[in-house]
């Protein structure tokens, strides 16, 4: 949930709202804004009292893939992303490491694809 452009609460004050945009998550949420902003709003202080409860940066498990074995509860661990600028470092990071594994696999099979047949077996000749 993005709320980054946000100057006032404006429409998020409202409870029914809220709930609204906390209950559609499925897998994950994560909501992006300024957190001074929306701590002090007296409507939002239920909501706000759980969700400050975790992290309040954005937490990756690195080691974590799809879907997970690990309780909501529990935090894993994780790298905090402080800034853009780090996120986009994570990312161009984890990218490079995943061409360097790609690289090593093919590098790995082309052997295989290169086998050639044995001597003793001679090409089929096609009757018509």
């Amino acid at each position: 949930m993005s709320l980054v452009r946000t100057k006032a609460i404006g429409h998020i004050r409202d409870v029914r709202r809220l709930v609204v945009a906390l209950s559609r998550a499925r897998l994950g949420l994560y909501i992006f804004g300024r957190l001074r902003l929306f701590e002090n709003c007296y409507e939002l202080t239920p909501a706000f009292t759980v969700l400050l409860q975790r992290p309040t940066n954005l937490m990756l498990n690195m080691n974590e893939l799809w879907p997970t074995t690990r309780p909501v509860e529990e935090l894993g661990t994780g790298v905090a992303m402080n800034d853009v600028r780090q996120m986009l470092s994570m990312v161009q990071q984890r990218q490079q490491e995943f061409q360097q594994q790609m690289m090593q696999t093919r590098a790995q099979m082309a052997p295989v694809a290169e086998i050639a047949a044995p001597e003793d077996v001679q090409p089929m000749e096609i009757q018509q």
